[in-house]
């Protein structure tokens, strides 16, 4: 969705996501988290809310994610919600 809303490449909106959690005054809730989500985001195919959901999965040990993004699902700790 980022990709799409800004028609940016995946390093240039990860560059703007680094440079606004860096920013002096921004307090960032979960930062390590939001920094490792940036970084999956940057190298791989889903969208940032994805990962940051992934990771936020992980960080509370409730994986795997399940998801319906056939893409995102060929990921580690990610599961493709079974068709009926």
């Amino acid at each position: 969705m980022l990709r799409v809303a800004c028609k940016q490449d995946r390093a240039t909106i990860a560059a703007a996501l680094r440079k606004l959690v860096g920013a002096a005054g921004v307090t960032v809730e979960h930062d390590a988290i939001v920094r490792r989500a940036i970084a999956e985001f940057e190298a791989g195919p889903a969208d940032f809310s994805d990962y940051f959901i992934r990771e936020s999965s992980r960080e509370a040990s409730a994986l795997p994610v399940l998801t319906f993004d056939e893409r995102f699902a060929r990921g580690a700790d990610v599961e493709l919600v079974p068709e009926k």
